[in-house]
């Protein structure tokens, strides 16, 4: 009886040893170490590091993404939200060698965020210029977090970046009426579209890679009888860029009939021309030049004036040649400029001329007038001085330089005799004193030796 109870008894601890193992065994597969404790089974929660395969392959997968140095080549003007989208598993693990690849789980990764690789945010407004930029991918990879690994954004222009930009256009052209379709096309060049491009897309445009295929109407190629009349004629360039090929963009082509559009023009514009008092004549026509004419033209119809077409015959006013008599008063003279342009005769447009004083004229006409004052002995110089006003100056003034003297423009400076300023002992004999006064009108500092001080006894 007693040595059934023994094997009994050790057939129960064999038992209990069996179950504690494969107790352990279970636990381990899930992560969690078992240890003794007593006569029981007792456990913790935690991540094996070192001894689980899982985790030490993910540690070394993450120090191989680590190690990598990305690329990225985009688009000028991405936005950062389209970048991160293209920060997939994929491209992450494409990078990486045959065996590391094959044990990347793209359910594991997560990319937290891009930044510069000081650790400052990536902006849009940093993606609107082409360069290259040091940036950083932080990321997760599954319960390894805040993991960095080294990215190079090249920003570039893209060939349909330019493409769209060119379809974008409306490229405008003028010519005669009449036009030749050849002439059209050898104006149509890559230089012609590259001129209206701006910007960074534009300043990567390359000539080379354009060629135009056809300047067409509404599909057909354009013909000389298209041509013919006056009118605004709407087609499309068709062209290649690059390996992006059979692209359209707008192209309007004005024509114009030239001699008389120009002269409609002409006639539609008032010309001036500011003249001093007493211009002559001819001062007047040798400003009546072909650019004289043109340079108030709009852009489309200078271009097309001919400098040879145009002939001055004449100058009127009142329905009589402009004289010289004509420019001898102040104001405003309302005119007309009679010319031919070419096969076009007799045509006439408007021409103000203003007449005006200069302080020069005032000035000269001060020098031919005679100024006199008269005083008695003992008179003050400053009584003298208090006489020389702007009156008693324009007083002896005549005609339009008189009527147009400005008082304020004139200032008194100093009164001299034999190049000494006026003092009271100059007035204390009867005499008759030849004086000079010394004066400014308007921006001219002159001087005139015309006045007479009469000095005369009580």
């Amino acid at each position: 009886m007693e040595n059934l109870l023994k094997n009994e008894l050790h057939l129960e601890k064999k038992k209990r040893k069996r179950l504690s193992k494969n107790w352990k065994l279970y636990l381990s597969t899930l992560g969690v170490i078992a240890i003794g404790a007593g006569s029981g089974v007792g456990i913790y929660y935690g991540v094996q590091t070192n001894n689980n395969p899982t985790i030490s392959a993910n540690q070394d997968l993450v120090k191989a993404i680590n190690k990598e140095n990305y690329l990225k080549t985009i688009a000028i003007e991405t936005t950062i939200e389209q970048l991160k989208n293209d920060i997939t598993p994929n491209f992450i693990k494409d990078q990486l060698s045959e065996n590391i690849k094959n044990q990347f789980n793209d359910q594991l990764f997560k990319l937290n965020q891009l930044t510069h690789a000081d650790g400052s945010k990536l902006t849009n407004d940093q993606l609107m210029n082409v360069k290259a930029i040091d940036a950083v991918i932080n990321y997760n990879y599954g319960e390894i977090t805040n993991q960095k690994t080294k990215l190079t954004i090249n920003v570039i222009v893209t060939d349909q970046q330019i493409v769209d930009l060119i379809n974008d256009k409306t490229y405008e052209i003028n010519n005669q009426s009449g036009v030749t379709i050849a002439k059209i096309e050898n104006q149509i060049t890559a230089e012609f579209i590259g001129k209206k491009l701006t910007g960074a897309i534009g300043n990567a445009y390359n000539q080379q890679k354009l060629t135009i295929n056809n300047i067409v109407i509404d599909g057909q190629k354009v013909k000389n009888s298209n041509l013919i009349i006056r009118k605004t004629v709407q087609a499309t360039i068709e062209y290649h860029y690059g390996d992006i090929k059979n692209q359209k963009t707008k192209l309007k082509i004005v024509l114009i009939n030239k001699e008389q559009e120009i002269v409609d023009a002409i006639k539609q514009i008032t010309y001036s021309i500011i003249m001093p008092l007493n211009t002559s004549t001819d001062e007047i026509i040798k400003q009546i030049t072909p650019n004289f004419i043109k340079k108030q033209l709009n852009p489309k119809l200078k271009e097309f004036f001919d400098d040879n077409l145009f002939k001055f015959n004449q100058i009127t006013i009142n329905d009589h040649k402009l004289e010289n008599n004509d420019l001898k008063k102040i104001g405003v003279r309302t005119s007309k400029i009679n010319y031919n342009y070419g096969e076009i005769t007799n045509q006439t447009t408007s021409l103000k001329i203003y007449v005006y004083t200069t302080d020069h004229q005032f000035v000269a006409a001060i020098k031919k007038a005679s100024y006199t004052i008269k005083a008695t002995i003992g008179t003050k110089a400053t009584e003298i001085k208090d006489q020389i006003t702007a009156e008693f100056i324009n007083k002896e003034l005549t005609g339009e330089i008189a009527s147009s003297f400005v008082a304020k423009d004139f200032k008194f400076i100093k009164i001299k005799i034999n190049g000494q300023e006026l003092q009271d002992r100059d007035l204390i004999n009867v005499s008759t004193i030849a004086a000079e006064i010394e004066y400014q009108y308007g921006t001219i500092i002159s001087k005139i030796n015309n006045l007479t001080i009469k000095v005369t006894s009580l």
